[in-house]
């Protein structure tokens, strides 16, 4: 590891050898996250999987003089889509203090000294932009990003449920030839959006379509996870309390194991817009799973046929959670944005790999 700034309390390490991971595994493993609506942790294999998934990453660690770690952050590199053009992004997750450090400053320190790291890297006139998402109603998160980061845009929480998912006759399992298919199309498609980017297509062999008649009509990435719920706020937490304890239906809510799929990458050709819920329900079969959550940029015109179609299922339409939305919070480097950029923004795809 290697020191990247040090005071008289702390001292700021970073590294890219993931080999060098399991004191952050078993930091985070500790670590509630939400603020409002729903409070939940990682289970440890998760966020062993997912840290040693991410390429070209920086992990960046703060110890006490005394060895003790406190806090921990990471920014991993790619290329994304921004005002219409490919620059390098750094994708920014997991700022973590522990309690008994927080409301010192750390958190602004940490992400600070990160970020300038990774700036310091770059070719002098490279165009770079920071990003991460964050919850509207995480004060404190957002707090460590108000001065210097602006919003981009917002992301909705959709819930898609099914008690019983069906499987549509032509639901697959993308191969590597039909993958590149996929790439190619969505890059025709959905290149002008921002934060577009295909790394996390095809994770765990994970990408799923629909054919009609031989041709991929519709497809979306979809990553299985599970979260340990603490808390959840409002008439579905008491539902959940409620169901918990009801045989067979429990299996279906299960706070100490929350199970639900988080999708990405959705390819929907032009007309064929209605494969959409089927190829979520196929889903749903596949992985045994009875939850999608779709985080989908509020100006996207998906979201637009989500809110009109009204086909997500109970928990929407009986509006058992508490809304959620997510944002966007961007600074750029080498880019200089206006006023009318902010009016014109074209909208965001955000990765549910990033996210979960």
């Amino acid at each position: 590891m290697k020191t990247i700034y040090s005071n008289a309390d702390i001292d700021i390490l970073v590294t890219q050898d993931t080999s060098n991971l399991t004191s952050a595994v078993n930091f985070l493993e500790k670590v509630t996250y939400g603020n409002e609506g729903i409070l939940y942790s990682h289970f440890k294999e998760n966020i062993q999987k997912k840290l040693y998934s991410y390429k070209n990453t920086y992990f960046f660690f703060i110890y006490t003089k005394t060895k003790e770690m406190i806090g921990f952050y990471l920014l991993s590199k790619r290329n994304i889509t921004f005002k219409n053009e490919s620059i390098t992004g750094f994708y920014g997750r997991y700022l973590s203090i522990l309690p008994s450090h927080s409301n010192k400053g750390m958190g602004h320190i940490l992400k600070t000294k990160a970020v300038e790291y990774v700036l310091s890297l770059l070719d002098l006139r490279e165009k770079a932009i920071i990003y991460s998402y964050i919850e509207e109603n995480n004060k404190k998160s957002l707090s460590i990003s108000k001065n210097e980061y602006s919003l981009y845009s917002k992301l909705k929480s959709n819930i898609f449920f099914r008690f019983f998912p069906k499987k549509h006759s032509e639901f697959a399992r993308c191969n590597e030839a039909e993958l590149q298919v996929v790439k190619e199309k969505l890059l025709s498609t959905q290149s002008n959006y921002s934060f577009f980017f295909l790394d996390n297509i095809g994770y765990d062999n994970n990408y799923f379509i629909i054919k009609e008649d031989g041709k991929i009509v519709a497809g979306m990435q979809a990553n299985p996870t599970a979260w340990k719920i603490a808390k959840i706020k409002g008439s579905f937490g008491i539902l959940i309390k409620i169901i918990e304890k009801i045989p067979v239906i429990n299996k279906v809510f299960n706070s100490k194991n929350y199970k639900f799929v988080a999708i990405e990458s959705i390819y929907l050709e032009k007309g064929k817009e209605k494969y959409l819920y089927p190829l979520l329900e196929s889903i749903l079969n596949e992985f045994s799973y009875n939850t999608v959550v779709l985080e989908i940029d509020t100006n996207n015109p998906i979201q637009e046929m989500l809110s009109k179609d009204k086909q997500l299922g109970i928990i929407e339409d009986y509006k058992l959670t508490t809304p959620i939305n997510t944002l966007i919070m961007f600074k750029t480097h080498n880019i200089e944005v206006s006023v009318h950029d902010f009016e014109h923004f074209s909208p965001a795809l955000a990765s549910s790999f990033d996210f979960t």
